[in-house]
């Protein structure tokens, strides 16, 4: 509140609680304080000759200033009567004058410090009142620890029955209620906690349920260094649910919200822990794996992933997480060695034609999608790997496009541009092309169409008499070989960049667009680099080695079968490589021969390591990131559910035997996340997805009993990111166990001899 008292003559007046305002010079002043004081929410008393009242006008309709006639009416002002809130009495007390002050200390002294506490009284006495401010709050928040670590955060000289003046009531309400007015004060406390924490024995032997009966609840500090732990304990330890539960409650105590990004980590831990164990025998799952875990949590060109969620942790909490990040490294490279061992092995069935994974099958794969009337352009990228594909399929959103085959292909062995991109444009494995030429398979399975390449973007003309148009995107794969530290932007930048001016230059209503690539790349461990150390070999032997990322071809102008017994003998001591060779190539869909030169070996280097001088990024070996490749049809029709039917097959069940209840699927989508049971049956089925019609078998045991057996089926799947369910009630024809029976029948017959 503000008092300005008119006075009709200044001279004698002498009180320092006052401004006073008796020439032009202390009246601008004046003004000055009156808005400070208005702004800050303060006192201020201001006695003014009256002949410069007149210049407050502006002020008499604030209801924050009061004007009186003289001082005798100041006099009449009723007293303030303390409050029962003890720090808004405080806080309300710190800019008054010093008679004020000491009017106050008597009345606050009287009513709220006992005379038990003479110790409270004493510093009260001799602090000024912002200090015994602070003192307090800091006792306060203090006075939730243990006696010896109280004693060394308020100094050890005061006396036991101190903190008990803390605990009161009345200072826990008064605390709660102006802790919004308390944060400087409450920060110094927190400061003050840093600064002595090596003191504190709660600290220095740290146990996770003592440490939290230890703390207030309100300095950020407190929240820091058990998380700090938390996380110490997660690096070294893999109990992520007790982590879990002990980082929700420390959040609960300090009620806040949990921080998202240890949430999401500890989430995508329990996650990733599941999948440790499992092994996979079949191509399938490893491709499910890579795009719905590998990708979703290690997929660096699309995303945040798992490591740079942790790398920012170690930032925030100024801590260490190495073996945490080691550990991850670990599962991610023991699934890609999994995953490599497995492909070498099955390597001829995957890439069989009928199965049509392989890139030889993505041009023939695209024709179904685009007989709707549009002309269509087919972008080759060079080296896209899955993660950044799903990036460019954003962009494509953004002009109206839509993925038609949410799908992925297989690249080829080795993943190099050389033998890929001809496998991909031609149609055919390479060994059955002749002399390995580069056949353009546009022009043998769109004979009646016309085919354009596009050589600029700035030259293409969308409005010119060609039906199909293709164009060559090789950026990705020279930023790999040639850029040492890669992020997403100089990924992203270029390719997105020429993709958009295409997009600029079309209309999705006119063309449809399809992506292909030839193969992926993986990170290199440069600390694992070998060396093959056999060029002295091949120069004296006159062979020749063509290298290329992680892969090396050896080959002659003449075949000699002991050249390659003692060359063979001089690769197989070397543990870090697949060698392919002469007799295995046509097993991998390889040429014995190109051109008029004799092949040797393969060799492919294995999971992480690589030649020497090779760079961050690579291919040519065998990794999830190399061989899943996407293959993207972008037209504008909208993907849409289609009704799935259900066709019971075989209801008749024999009564205490297991018997099959079969049905049909019949559906033309992909479903994912499919749970089927039965309302009054256990038995619960889980698939992970089904692309097309699918025969279900449910094996089901009913009790002894005949006749018919009603219950209903329940079928809840994911489709186009939406959840559906299917319910239908279905009657079994129950019959009685002819064995059971007849062995009853044999026991009463039994009986009546």
């Amino acid at each position: 509140m503000i008092t300005i008292v008119k006075e009709k003559t200044i001279e004698d007046i002498v009180d320092d609680s006052y401004l006073i305002v008796k020439d032009l010079s202390s009246y601008i002043n004046s003004r000055r304080e009156i808005r400070k004081a208005l702004k800050n929410n303060r006192s201020l008393k201001i006695k003014v000759l009256k002949k410069y009242s007149k210049y407050y006008i502006d002020f008499e309709d604030n209801e924050s200033i009061i004007f009186l006639e003289n001082s005798i009416e100041i006099q009449k002002e009723e007293k303030k009567i303390l409050s029962n809130d003890i720090l808004e009495n405080l806080l309300d007390v710190i800019e008054k004058s010093i008679e004020e002050k000491n009017e106050f200390k008597k009345e606050f002294k009287e009513k709220f410090i006992k005379d038990k506490y003479f110790l409270i009284r004493d510093k009260f006495e001799k602090m000024e009142i912002i200090e015994f401010l602070e003192f307090l709050i800091e006792g306060y928040i203090f006075s939730y620890y243990k006696k010896y670590n109280f004693a060394i955060l308020m100094n050890e000289d005061l006396s036991e029955n101190i903190k008990d003046f803390f605990k009161e009531k009345l200072i826990k309400e008064s605390f709660i209620k102006n802790k919004n007015k308390l944060n400087s004060f409450i920060t110094r406390a927190n400061d003050k906690l840093k600064k002595v924490s090596n003191k504190l024995q709660f600290i220095n032997e740290f146990d996770k349920e003592r440490y939290i009966e230890n703390i207030s609840g309100y300095l950020s500090y407190e929240r820091e260094y058990y998380i700090r732990k938390l996380l110490e304990e997660l690096n070294f330890n893999q109990k992520i649910e007790e982590i879990e539960m002990y980082f929700i409650k420390i959040n609960k105590i300090f009620s806040i919200e949990n921080d998202i990004k240890i949430i999401e980590i500890l989430s995508t831990l329990k996650i990733l822990k599941t999948y440790e164990l499992k092994k996979y025998d079949t191509f399938e799952e490893y491709k499910e794996f890579y795009k719905d875990v590998y990708v979703e949590y290690n997929g660096e060109f699309y995303k945040e992933t798992i490591f740079e969620k942790i790398k920012d942790l170690e930032i925030k909490y100024l801590i260490n997480l190495n073996d945490l990040k080691r550990r991850l490294e670990r599962f991610f490279s023991k699934k890609n060695k999994e995953f490599e061992s497995l492909f070498f092995r099955d390597y001829p069935e995957i890439y069989n034609s009928k199965n049509k994974n392989g890139i030889d099958s993505v041009i023939i794969n695209s024709k179904e999608f685009l007989n709707n009337g549009k002309k269509t352009i087919f972008i080759f990228i060079d080296c896209l790997r899955y993660d950044l594909w799903l990036k460019i399929k954003e962009i494509f959103a953004e002009y109206n496009y839509y993925c038609q085959n949410e799908d992925m292909k297989v690249s080829y062995i080795p993943t190099v541009t050389k033998y890929c991109k001809k496998v991909l444009f031609s149609s055919q494995k390479y060994n059955a092309l002749k002399n390995s030429e580069y056949d353009i398979a546009f022009e043998n399975l769109f004979p009646t169409k016309k085919i354009k390449k596009i050589t600029s973007i700035e030259n293409f003309k969308p409005e010119e008499d060609n039906e199909i148009f293709y164009y060559e995107i090789t950026d990705i794969d020279s930023i790999f070989h040639e850029v040492k530290e890669i992020n997403r932007s100089y990924l992203t930048g270029s390719p997105l960049i020429k993709i958009k001016n295409i997009l600029n230059k079309i209309n999705s209503e006119n063309y449809n667009v399809v992506i292909m690539t030839d193969h992926g790349a993986t990170k290199i461990n440069k600390e694992s680099a070998q060396n093959l150390s056999i060029k002295e070999f091949i120069k004296n032997n006159r062979l020749e080695m063509e290298r290329h990322g992680r892969y090396i071809r050896i080959y002659g102008d003449i075949f000699d079968e002991n050249l390659e017994k003692e060359l063979k003998c001089q690769l197989e001591n070397k543990e870090y490589i697949h060698i392919i060779s002469r007799s295995e190539m046509t097993k991998y869909y390889l040429p014995i021969m190109e051109g008029n030169k004799e092949n040797y070996f393969f060799i492919i280097y294995k999971n992480e390591i690589s030649p020497k001088n090779c760079g961050e990024y690579n291919h040519g070996g065998i990794t999830l990131e190399e061989v899943f490749i996407p293959f993207g049809i972008m037209t504008n029709e909208k993907l849409k559910y289609k009704q799935i039917d259900i066709e019971v097959q075989e209801t008749t069940l024999e009564s205490d035997k297991i018997s099959d209840f079969k049905f049909l699927i019949k559906n033309s989508n992909h479903l994912k996340n499919i749970r089927i049971n039965l309302e009054h049956q256990e038995k619960i089925i889980e698939i992970k997805e089904i692309k097309g019609n699918k025969i279900i078998t449910i094996p089901l045991k009913i009790n002894e009993r005949e006749g018919e057996l009603q219950d209903n089926l329940y079928i809840t799947f994911e489709v186009l990111e939406e959840k559906e369910e299917i319910k239908i009630p279905v009657v079994f024809k129950v019959i009685k166990n002819k064995k059971i029976e007849l062995n009853k029948k044999l026991k009463r017959s039994r009986s009546l001899l």
